[in-house]
């Protein structure tokens, strides 16, 4: 939900740049993009830019995986075969294999997403119109005992006949755990596919509405975790006091975390009065700066902040009790050599609409964008898992979540 593109309005635009505007212009028209004209600052100059954002509706649309970063139109499917490009090509165990050109797309407009039926759309993505009219694909499919089947399945079904065959001949106690297990796999056909309520049930509970430890973890981090790394941590978890040392003698890359993340974030924090800082002439290294001593400035938390600590977590303020918003959950039933099996995936945004009263303080909100974003927009999470229509419950997946905005503190 953080995604995002900008351009910069004073730039010459080459033609294939040109075009791939208009085309964030037409996911804009269609709602799964928001266009903005922010400023940014570069070499100490402002520069006007053209932001393209990721929507809720866009973000229900994308793929379901890192490698699919794209928008799902539609779904292709099965459009018939061009006899005349037909062949058989060989044979084996009593089965004929041919090469087959097969037609595969969009049947008609009713197949795609509502949002790719937009003329507009379709003018920018040509590849939507290519679907439509059909694409041509040369597949391998077996003919055997007067069926059809396709090669891989074919060949996974005679290797398992022929292992079955071989391991199981003269063993007659395999025909009743055979019958056994048709009458468990006949049970759990007969069980209810998983509902949509049952699942946001489950996610509801496994992202923390109702529990005492929920997760995510409901907090505004400071610096010193992985994310936001300092030089060297002065405080242990188990005290409620925070201290972190920033070495200013220390020399630092282009790529330095601490220099370009942690140090902005504690200027912040600083100037809204919840941190302090003094300087300290000599604090010994640790880790790859064993040995050595730097000059460094020292953070604390301020009177007014020490108290505002989380009582599990003493390295971050709690934003309070979580709730859902469910962006996208798709139910699915297949069948694996028989037996039934049952999944779920979702995406959601975890919420903090009930937060600490000082959080809430107008001078906080204007000055502290974590925490200002992280009240308007939460955190992002998606996953997937399998469904036990026995026990009606969750297992064997996973998930993730991160925070649904551009964070000092990146993914979760």
């Amino acid at each position: 939900m953080a995604w995002h593109m900008d351009f910069y309005a004073d730039t010459m635009l080459r033609e294939d740049r040109a075009t791939q505007l208009r085309q964030l212009d037409a996911l804009a028209k269609v709602g799964l993009l928001s266009k903005s004209q922010p400023t940014t600052k570069e070499s100490g100059k402002t520069k006007a830019i053209t932001r393209y954002a990721l929507t809720k509706k866009g973000w229900a649309a994308s793929g379901y995986t890192p490698e699919m970063t794209c928008f799902a139109y539609g779904t292709a499917r099965y459009l018939g075969i061009i006899p005349s490009r037909t062949k058989l090509i060989g044979s084996q165990d009593g089965a004929e294999l041919y090469e087959v050109r097969r037609r595969s797309g969009l049947a008609s407009e009713t197949d795609l997403a509502p949002w790719a039926r937009d003329t507009h759309i379709q003018a920018m993505f040509p590849e939507i119109g290519k679907n439509l009219a059909g694409q041509e694909f040369t597949v391998a499919v077996v003919r055997k005992d007067g069926k059809w089947l396709d090669y891989d399945s074919a060949m996974k079904t005679l290797q398992l006949q022929k292992s079955a065959d071989a391991g199981n001949a003269q063993r007659p106690e395999n025909l009743r755990i055979s019958a056994e297990m048709k009458r468990q796999i006949d049970k759990l056909k007969a069980l209810p596919a998983p509902t949509v309520n049952e699942i946001k049930k489950i996610l509801e509970t496994s992202h923390g509405v109702g529990q005492q430890d929920p997760w995510p973890i409901p907090c505004i981090d400071l610096p010193g975790i992985d994310k936001l790394p300092v030089d060297k941590r002065l405080s242990d978890n188990g005290l409620h006091r925070y201290a972190v040392a920033i070495f200013t003698d220390k020399p630092r890359g282009p790529y330095d975390r601490v220099a370009n993340k942690t140090i902005p974030y504690l200027n912040v924090l600083e100037r809204l009065g919840i941190v302090t800082k003094r300087t300290v002439k000599k604090v010994a290294g640790e880790g790859k700066d064993a040995g050595r001593f730097f000059k460094a400035n020292i953070y604390t938390l301020t009177p007014a902040y020490k108290h505002r600590l989380g009582s599990s977590y003493s390295t971050c303020f709690p934003l309070g009790k979580p709730s859902i918003e469910f962006v996208d959950i798709q139910i699915a039933e297949s069948d694996s050599f028989g037996f039934p099996n049952a999944s779920f995936r979702y995406k959601l945004k975890v919420l903090y609409r009930q937060p600490p009263p000082w959080m809430t303080e107008p001078t906080l909100l204007k000055g502290w964008g974590e925490l200002r974003q992280a009240l308007e927009n939460g955190m992002a999470c998606e996953g997937e898992f399998a469904f036990d229509k026995k026990t009606r419950s969750s297992h064997s997946g996973g998930g993730s979540c991160w925070w649904a905005f551009d964070s000092y503190v990146e993914n979760y």
